[in-house]
Order: C-alpha cells, then sequence, then structure tokens
C-alpha cells in the first residue's frame, strides 16, 4: 500500500522531523511504500515556500497514494487538518498512529 504520512509541522522542532522519518521506517518495514513530506522541507530557508505551496504539493502526494498515516497530534497541525480533509473528500484511507 502507498501512504503518505502527515501530522503537526510547524512550530515543532526541525519540522518533526525525526517523528515524521521514524513513522516512514516502522511504515516501510511492515511492506508500505511511504511519502515522508519531512523529506521535501529544504534544510536552508525553509520558509521559502509558502504554506499554500506545502499544501499544494500534500495534495498531489496525497493523490499518488491509497491510504494517510496521521500521527498522533496531527489535530494541532493546520496543514495536516487540511490534508486530513482532502484525503477524505478523495476517500483515502486513514490510519491513525495510536490505531498500530
Amino acid at each position: 500500500m502507498k501512504i503518505y504520512i502527515t501530522g503537526p509541522m510547524t512550530g515543532c522542532e526541525d519540522w518533526n522531523r525525526i517523528r515524521f522519518h521514524c513513522a516512514e521506517l516502522r511504515l516501510s518495514c511492515a511492506g508500505h511504500t511511504v511519502l515522508n513530506p519531512a523529506k521535501h522541507i529544504p534544510m536552508v530557508n525553509p520558509e521559502a515556500i509558502t504554506h499554500g505551496e506545502y499544501m499544494a504539493i500534500a495534495k498531489a502526494m496525497i493523490d499518488c497514494c491509497d491510504a494517510v498515516y496521521l500521527l498522533d497530534g496531527w489535530e494541532q497541525g493546520k496543514g495536516a487538518q487540511i490534508e486530513e480533509a482532502y484525503a477524505t473528500e478523495k476517500f483515502k484511507g486513514l490510519i491513525y498512529e495510536g490505531d498500530l
């Protein structure tokens, strides 16, 4: 299964990359193909890409996936809320971190 990861990023230390990478490893080891948006945040000057541009990239990635994996606390992420709603609208499966 192809899975996109979502969760809080803005305001988190190092954009929450560690949690995203750990989730990617866990899902990959279970045999899934994982799209990890934390890999697409530039290390230098991440603010050069607007939130709207990040959301356009995220939606394109979600379109390619079967499901979205929601990290605990996703409700606190503005982008994660948009991604969850978009995934629901597109009839993608939702997998909650706490359920695994």
